[in-house]
C-alpha cells in the first residue's frame, strides 16, 4: 500500500510560512529553524510517498533558506538519508565535513549529529530513507557521518531525475516501481563502495595483527564486525582468500628477517606468526619454492656490526 501526502506554503501569509513549514516537517522528520532570505518567507513544498518496503520525500524551495537543523528528534535513528539533487544546489555543512552537491549528486548522511543545510532558490531534492543494515558502520570515513557520491545513481530506464520528482510530488502511480529501482540502485551502490572499505579494513587490520600466533579468519571477521562467511565472501569477490592473505603478511615479513638479521629459523617462525618452525618451513616453501635456510644463504644481506 502506497500513502502519498503534499504540503505547501505557498497559500499561507509570508509571515506564517516558515512556521507553518518547521510545523510540518516536526513530526516528520525533526526540530529545525528557518532563516530564509527572501521577504516574502519561505515557499516550499514537500511531498512524501511512503511505501511498505521504502520512504521518500520530496522537496522544492522558491526562495533561498536556510536549515539549521538541530538534533532532528523525530527522524528515526535506525535510518540514513541519501539525498538526491535534481535540480539547482544544496549545501550540508556538519562539524566535521561541508559538501555541496549540484544536479545528480547525491549526499548520505545519517540523523545523529547537529546539521545545517542550505538552500538557493529553486532546488528540488529527492531524499529516501536507507535502513542502516544496507550501511555498514566502516561505510563512512573517520568521525564522519556525511558522504557525498558523484553522478553515479542513475535511474531504471534512464528516466530523468526531474521526471521522476514530478511523478512522486504528483502522485503518478508509477512512481512506485521507479522508485523501487532507484532503491535498488543506492543499495547496489552502497555495497559496492562498502565493501571496498571493509576489505580495505581487513586488509589493515591483517597488517598489524599478522604476526600473533593463532591469528584466524574469525578474527578478522570480528574485527570489521562480518561473519566469516560473509567475510570469506568479501575476500573471493577481491580474487583472494583471508587465509592467503594472512600467510602472504607472515611470508613477507619472514622474508626480511631471512635477508636481514642473524635471528635462528626458530626466532623467525615467532616473529612473523608462525609460531613453529615446522609450520614455518611448510609454509614458506610453499610461497616461495624453496626453503627458509636456502632463502637465507642466497638471498642474506652483509652482516652490520652489532647484529649477532
Amino acid at each position: 500500500m502506497t500513502r502519498h501526502r503534499h504540503f505547501s506554503t505557498e497559500h499561507f501569509a509570508p509571515r506564517d510560512r516558515a512556521r507553518a513549514w518547521q510545523e510540518h516537517l516536526g513530526g516528520a522528520l525533526g526540530e529545525s529553524d528557518y532563516r530564509v532570505f527572501n521577504k516574502a518567507g519561505l515557499v516550499a513544498t514537500h511531498t512524501e510517498l511512503e511505501h511498505d518496503e521504502f520512504r521518500v520525500h520530496g522537496f522544492q524551495v522558491h526562495d533561498h533558506v536556510l536549515d539549521r537543523s538541530l538534533t532532528m528528534p523525530g527522524a528515526s535513528h535506525s535510518h540514513y538519508y541519501a539525498s538526491l539533487v535534481i535540480e539547482g544546489q544544496a549545501s550540508y555543512y556538519s562539524s566535521s565535513v561541508i559538501h555541496l552537491a549540484g544536479p545528480g549528486e547525491t549526499v548520505l548522511f545519517a540523523p545523529d549529529e547537529q546539521y545545517v543545510f542550505s538552500f538557493p532558490r529553486d532546488t528540488a531534492i529527492l531524499m529516501l530513507e536507507l535502513p542502516r543494515s544496507c550501511v555498514h558502520q566502516d561505510f563512512f570515513p573517520t568521525d564522519q557521518s556525511v558522504m557525498k557520491f558523484g553522478r553515479e545513481l542513475r535511474t531504471p530506464g534512464g528516466l530523468p531525475h526531474r521526471e521522476l520528482f514530478r511523478m512522486v510530488a504528483e502522485g503518478v502511480p508509477s512512481a512506485e516501481t521507479a522508485l523501487h529501482g532507484l532503491r535498488l540502485r543506492i543499495d547496489s551502490l552502497l555495497r559496492g563502495q562498502s565493501d571496498t572499505a571493509i576489505f580495505s579494513a581487513a586488509m589493515s587490520f591483517i597488517s598489524e595483527h599478522f604476526a600473533e600466533d593463532g591469528l584466524m579468519v574469525k578474527d578478522v571477521a570480528e574485527a570489521v564486525n562480518l561473519s566469516t562467511r560473509h567475510l570469506s565472501r568479501l575476500f573471493q569477490r577481491h580474487d583472494a582468500s583471508v587465509g592467503a592473505c594472512i600467510s602472504a603478511a607472515r611470508v613477507s615479513c619472514a622474508r626480511q628477517l631471512l635477508a636481514g638479521t642473524e635471528l635462528s629459523l626458530s626466532q623467525i617462525a615467532v616473529e612473523s606468526g608462525f609460531g613453529t618452525p615446522a609450520n614455518f618451513s611448510r609454509v614458506f616453501s610453499r610461497h616461495t619454492g624453496q626453503s627458509p635456510s636456502s632463502y637465507r644463504s642466497r638471498r642474506r644481506l652483509p652482516s652490520h656490526p652489532g647484529m649477532a
